[in-house]
């Protein structure tokens, strides 16, 4: 049984309309340069550590502009840097409850000190090795069908290999890094602009896309939207994040 995507002439504008009301915010402008041009791509240690903490922080709660989330991720002396994680290594899963308690407003800080403590210790005893192949694979230049299978591999190696990073989390990591062009985080920002802006034929929500086969059919058919309409999904997926928090975000606070 195959599935044929109808791209209509109304959606493309959608798209259309969506990118070039924001291609002149900063936002965006990073995301090019990163994700499309390839410059400033991530591959320190201390900033990959960062965004995997990042990653499992807005994990289901807020993460706007101003919200605690951010201003946790965005402290000029960061908490959790990884040479301060490497010395609270013996304890580190209390240290960073702690520290996110003691900061105020973030949820599920017992959580998310448990997982960053498993993925600290998985990445401390292989050498961080994960990341160079990912970033070896991706890194290559190739035709948009190949590159669009390596990313999703990519995200599905993240998946089983870091505690607390389902089909989106993945994905957001990667696009963080600079990594991915195609495979974008779909979170509730996405979700609301499909269901009420495009009207798309199934309903998308947080439950649906914990399945990674309807993610992936979701995502084939934002791919499939973006090609008709000559745009990088990480671009309409930028677009989105902006009009989303009403273009709160900027070069200097911008967590992702």
């Amino acid at each position: 049984m195959k599935l044929n995507w109808t791209i209509e002439k109304e959606d493309i504008e959608k798209v259309n309309q969506l990118i070039d009301n924001n291609k002149d915010k900063v936002f965006y402008k990073n995301r090019l340069e990163k994700n499309v041009n390839k410059k400033g791509i991530i591959s320190e240690k201390d900033k990959i550590w960062k965004s995997i903490v990042v990653c499992l922080l807005t994990s289901q709660q807020n993460s706007s502009a101003e919200s605690p989330i951010s201003r946790f991720s965005g402290s000029k002396n960061f908490p959790l840097d990884l040479e301060i994680c490497k010395l609270q290594s013996k304890n580190l899963e209390k240290f960073v409850a702690k520290e996110l308690k003691d900061f105020g407003g973030i949820r599920f800080y017992d959580r998310i000190a448990n997982l960053l403590t498993k993925n600290f210790e998985y990445l401390e005893k292989s050498d961080w090795k994960i990341f160079d192949g990912i970033s070896k694979i991706l890194t290559q230049n190739n035709d948009p069908k190949s590159q669009i299978q390596m990313e999703r591999d990519c995200a599905k190696k993240i998946q089983d290999n870091l505690k607390g990073f389902g089909p989106k989390q993945s994905r957001n990591l990667l696009q963080i890094l600079g990594l991915t062009v195609y495979e974008i985080p779909i979170d509730s920002r996405i979700a609301k602009w499909l269901n009420t802006k495009l009207d798309f034929p199934l309903t998308v929500s947080a439950t649906t896309l914990q399945d990674l086969n309807f993610y992936n059919f979701v995502s084939d058919a934002i791919q499939n939207l973006c090609e008709k309409a000559n745009v990088k999904p990480c671009l309409f997926d930028a677009s989105v994040f902006i009009e989303g928090d009403k273009g709160e975000w900027t070069l200097e606070n911008s967590i992702f």
